[in-house]
């Protein structure tokens, strides 16, 4: 009976903690970068914020045709998110309203006729 018990209190608190994690993992992605140029800078900010947050890009440099995970720690649980990135000349692509509940990899272009950023979503 107490085997039990114990069984079932260690059930409840591992289903709480998993759940925990999930919940500060929601807004992590994966960025693929596929615009032809380097990126030198990523900044992630709420959409309702008018200011950019630290650079978030842990390698440093991502290289077109790279990938890389984006992890941080928001302390809410907003959902939409503003993108920046900035290349070496200090050029900079915004991505505005980017749901990171919904998506766990963004995919960015460049279209160097056009002068033009696209993305994609998964």
């Amino acid at each position: 009976m107490k085997k039990a018990f114990y069984l079932a209190v260690f059930a409840v608190l591992f289903f709480a903690a998993s759940q925990e994690v999930s919940a500060q993992a929601a807004q992590d992605f994966t960025l693929v970068n596929q615009t032809g140029v380097s990126i030198y800078q990523l900044h992630v900010s709420p959409s309702d914020t008018k200011m950019w947050g630290d650079d978030v890009l842990a390698s440093g440099v991502l290289n077109s045709g790279t990938q890389t995970g984006i992890v941080f720690s928001p302390a809410n649980d907003v959902c939409l998110y503003d993108i920046k990135i900035t290349d070496k000349d200090g050029s900079s692509l915004y991505w505005t309203g980017v749901d990171l509940c919904k998506y766990a990899e963004i995919t960015l272009y460049y279209d160097f006729d056009k002068a033009e950023g696209t993305a994609t979503f998964k």
